[in-house]
């Protein structure tokens, strides 16, 4: 996924974002039963308490904490290093009963709420590697306002509960997401020079915006732009299969009526069958 803070949210909102989508998940976990925690989602392999097994991870890797010495025996469907570091955390918990897991979460998520909020711009600002490349604590915090959001929605998704209405926390992964379809048109799709695609999401945070490719490489262009008035082709869907897609939680196919396509069909398409930008 791209990883540039062009348009990105001041540091201090991110903190803001990630805390409350922290409190957001608190509160839907906390009324869980065990089937609940049992339940699988669309991550593959993964439990609703797998999802939060692979969160807590993260802060605790964050936080300094060990990693766990437990090795999973099922490694089928990870692909690269980080997916079999997941997999090793997700397994050491899968024993646990829900409620264990959740004073675990708990736990980490109250130490890293106080460590992030007594942080200063200057500490927010430093340099360090995150999973998209070398950044700061800040873009690596863009990646965890997204990873903690989807795998909210994910957990909501898989029980049947109402999506959340942390906006800003929508709109923050929405708008990586719009941003990674540069990569999918110009890189993946690679189409030549004056095709553009318009992305019109509706629902939630909804948006529309053009990617256009230009000199062989693909950029978002201003609505006023000719390939953004009459684009080569145009998908429409809601912000949930936008995610869906986006996540590589399900894969596209003709038959799916959730998306409309207008325009070039071809073109859309194979779009639409490369959009899963998710590490």
């Amino acid at each position: 996924m791209a990883n540039d803070r062009d348009g990105a949210a001041p540091p201090v909102d991110l903190v803001t974002m990630l805390v409350d989508t922290w409190a957001s998940l608190d509160a839907m976990l906390g009324s869980l039963g065990e089937a609940q925690w049992k339940s699988p989602t669309q991550c593959p392999g993964w439990s609703v308490q797998d999802t939060v097994s692979h969160l807590i991870a993260t802060e605790r890797m964050l936080a300094g904490d060990p990693s766990t010495s437990h090795r999973a025996a099922n490694l089928a469907h990870t692909r690269n290093p980080i997916g079999e570091w997941n997999e090793h955390e997700v397994d050491a918990r899968r024993s646990l009963a829900g409620a264990a897991v959740l004073a675990e979460w708990r736990d980490v998520v109250q130490r890293r709420t106080a460590t992030l909020r007594a942080m200063s711009n200057d500490d927010l600002t430093r340099p360090m590697n995150t999973p998209t490349g070398p950044g700061t604590l800040a873009s690596f915090l863009e990646l965890r306002v997204m990873d903690c959001w989807v795998h909210e929605v994910d957990i909501r998704r898989a029980l049947g509960l109402s999506m959340t209405s942390n906006e800003a926390s929508a709109r923050h992964a929405l708008q990586r997401f719009a941003r990674s379809m540069q990569i999918v048109v110009g890189k993946r799709v690679a189409p030549p020079d004056g095709t553009s695609v318009c992305f019109d999401i509706t629902g939630r945070a909804s948006s529309r915006f053009t990617v256009a490719v230009r000199g062989r490489r693909a950029e978002i262009v201003s609505d006023a732009e000719p390939e953004a008035r009459a684009p080569s082709a145009s998908v429409m869907m809601d912000s949930d299969v936008f995610t869906q897609l986006a996540c590589g939680r399900r894969t596209w196919t003709p038959r799916d009526g959730d998306v409309t396509v207008t325009g070039d069909r071809q073109l859309a398409e194979a779009v639409l069958s490369a959009m899963n930008v998710m590490i």
